[in-house]
């Protein structure tokens, strides 16, 4: 603003002072935009101006992948801690342990009607509570040398001095040898509640 005209396209106003063409208002219709800061503005201060956009996350995003971590972590920690203290409930039977001979037995062994390795096994719950079994199966060479396949299966609530019949069928042909089955692994646990 000037008592007056500073150079070509400065203009008056009502007011009878002189302003420069940024200002003059076909410039903000035309879509112009104005000069930040306008010429006759004082020099803003350091952290003073038009505001600078952000190129950081938002607050509500970080908020959001902190409790998504928070929530990770404790799905994770439960899951640990639901493993150890629940130990109590599960009992590993390994090859060698005396009470594995009565709770499984391998009934038959061989490949089925369409030649493939096949097992059927005798499951009989010997402990005090209904139980669940989960069985590996291991299909090996009449030496024990070589393991053709390895199966998992599973026999669900056996109630205690009760027994099962499991079919264990894989998708292995097998080989032109004799072929024994062994339960390589067994887990039982409880099938009572807490």
């Amino acid at each position: 603003m000037s008592e007056q005209s500073q150079g070509p396209g400065w203009w008056v106003a009502s007011d009878g002072k002189w302003y420069p063409p940024h200002l003059h208002p076909t410039a903000a219709a035309s879509g112009t935009p104005a000069a930040w800061p306008p010429a006759w503005a004082p020099t803003p201060a350091p952290g003073f101006g038009p505001p600078v956009p952000s190129t950081g996350m938002n607050g509500c995003l970080k908020a959001f992948l902190i409790v998504l971590g928070v929530g990770f972590v404790l799905v994770v920690a439960g899951s640990v801690a639901a493993v150890y203290l629940g130990r109590d409930a599960v009992e590993r039977i390994t090859n060698g342990d005396p009470t594995i001979d009565d709770d499984v037995a391998v009934v038959a062994c061989g490949p089925d009607a369409s030649g493939r390795l096949h097992a059927t096994l005798r499951v009989a719950n010997n402990s005090a509570e209904r139980s669940n079994y989960l069985i590996e199966v291991a299909f090996e060479s009449s030496s024990g040398e070589t393991v053709y396949r390895t199966e998992s299966v599973s026999a669900d609530s056996v109630g205690s001095g009760q027994s099962m019949t499991v079919e264990v069928a894989t998708s292995t042909a097998a080989p032109g040898e004799p072929v024994r089955c062994r339960a390589a692994d067994v887990v039982r646990f409880t099938d009572e509640g807490p």
